[in-house]
This record gives C-alpha cells, structure tokens and sequence, in this order.
C-alpha cells in the first residue's frame, strides 16, 4: 500500500492542492484518510477513483467530435 501525500495526489490527478482540499470538505474525490493529523491518499484508490470516473462518450458526441474534426482540417 503506497500512501501519497495531497500534494503528491494533486499531481498524480493533474489539479491544484487546493481542488483536493475542496473536495475533501463537500465531500468529493478520491477517498483519504487522517492519519495523526495529516490527510493521506492510497494510491491505489486513487487510481480506481480516476477510472471510475471515466466518462463515455455517446454516439452523438462523437460525430460532433468527427464533424469538428472535419471542419477543422
């Protein structure tokens, strides 16, 4: 088990310490934990956080996506 800081969390998701701060209090984003005072995140749920937000997307934006793309070139 690899116990990552907040701002090694941060990084790992790519957003400021201070998005995992805010989701901490309204309770959002990956789970952590206080230990003797300090918050902590496992990485690897963590990492299961990320994919388990993951979003699909439907037909319809990807022939949006496939139009824009088309228009763009």
């Amino acid at each position: 088990m690899n116990f990552l800081t907040t701002k090694e969390t941060a990084s790992l998701v790519r957003r400021p310490e201070s998005t995992l701060r805010r989701w901490r209090s309204a309770g959002k984003g990956p789970p952590c934990y206080k230990l003797e005072g300090q918050w902590a995140y496992i990485e690897e749920e963590v990492i299961e956080w990320v994919r388990a937000n993951r979003i699909t997307f439907s037909v319809r934006d990807e022939h949006f996506e496939r139009e824009a793309a088309r228009v763009s070139v």
